[in-house]
């Protein structure tokens, strides 16, 4: 917990630098030096090492990032190898990325589906939903065949379900409650059949 909330202090003072620039340029930079640097990387594992001299490091990623688009990336990334904090850069880099979808009024969707969507109405769907959350879907597909059809949306804290297994498990249920209730009510009062 106590790293996330570091994470996010580091993610949130880079982000207000990088924001005053070339916005667009530097979260691209930034993103593919994360993806190198990931775990398991050759680059990253080096970066990690601390026996490893720390000027050497800062070298490599100055020399790395030197067609960047922005210095502050290198800089960032040099203040994180001094405070002992390159450990924590998957964090910061998904804080980087919550900030960076929030300033740009991006939502993440994830769409559930039992066959793969077509292009056309993967737009439709877009469309719809970027009406509804007054912003940018970004629209993550994933499919899942037990849920027979339909489609499952998670987007932000909501959940919009209508797959076809969820309807046939509402279903399910109306039918047992009028069953139940039917019979309740022939148990109340036998004399009415007759």
């Amino acid at each position: 917990m106590k790293s996330r909330v570091l994470a996010r202090r580091y993610a949130e003072a880079f982000f207000q630098v990088i924001k005053s620039g070339q916005l667009e340029n530097s979260i691209e930079d930034f993103r593919a030096f994360s993806a190198a640097v990931a775990h398991p990387s050759v680059f990253g594992d080096f970066l990690k090492r601390p026996a490893v001299n720390l000027e050497l490091k800062v070298s490599l990623v100055r020399k790395s990032l030197e067609n960047a688009s922005s210095p502050f990336i290198a800089d960032f990334i040099h203040t994180l190898l001094r405070k002992h904090r390159f450990d924590l850069l998957s964090i910061i880099s998904d804080e980087v990325e919550r900030l960076y979808r929030k300033a740009k009024s991006i939502v993440r969707v994830q769409v559930k589906s039992a066959v793969s969507l077509k292009e056309d109405e993967i737009e439709l769907l877009r469309e719809r939903l970027n009406k509804m959350v007054n912003g940018n879907v970004e629209i993550f597909e994933t499919l899942d065949p037990s849920i027979m059809g339909g489609l499952v949306i998670w987007m932000e804290d909501k959940l919009l379900d209508g797959s076809v297994k969820t309807r046939l498990e509402l279903l399910r249920d109306k039918m047992r409650h009028l069953k139940s209730k039917l019979f309740d009510d022939l148990e109340a009062s036998p004399s009415q059949l007759f």
